[in-house]
């Protein structure tokens, strides 16, 4: 689970992250950052140079196993989420890699994820359109009575997302 904060706090300035977290995380935080505050520009949501550099990011359970960069999706949703104070649709997962451009890209892990959502009372996932072929070629039993959404580009689901 990801939680996206706001803090003043100068202790927070040199580590945003709760507990410390990988290489790929970092990046895939990055990316999302670059990418929303575009998005924010682009919609003509506000968001300042403040704002964008006091996000503290807590990561729980603090010692799950976090490698790779598919948080990139669920990080961005959690940044506009914060941005926006709207929450998110309740019902939805995600996962893959977001480009600094929004683009969506496959991660690996699927059936894992699928695991992992349900068990946290997910009904939806959210995925990159190029992984349409691997979900859709599980087995329902792997599927879990989960539904996939998809696009090739993070702004295609914010209707999903957020309703707006």
């Amino acid at each position: 689970m990801l939680t996206v904060s706001w803090s003043s706090l100068s202790m927070f300035e040199n580590n945003m992250f709760i507990p410390d977290v990988p290489n790929a995380i970092k990046r895939s935080v990055a990316r999302a950052l670059l990418y929303i505050e575009e998005l924010c520009c682009k919609r003509g949501i506000p968001f300042t140079k403040q704002q964008r550099n006091n996000f503290v990011f807590e990561f729980e359970p603090e010692d799950a196993n976090r490698d790779g960069e598919s948080a990139g999706i669920p990080i961005s949703i959690a940044l506009l989420s914060r941005i926006l104070n709207k929450a998110p649709a309740s019902d939805i997962a995600a996962t893959g890699i977001i480009s600094s451009t929004g683009k969506l890209t496959r991660i690996g892990g699927l059936p894992q994820k699928i695991e992992a959502a349900v068990g946290m009372g997910k009904r939806r996932i959210l995925l990159p359109r190029e992984m349409m072929e691997e979900f859709e070629g599980l087995k329902e039993e792997e599927k879990r009575g989960m539904t996939a959404e998809y696009a090739d580009y993070f702004e295609e689901f914010i209707l999903t997302i957020f309703g707006i």
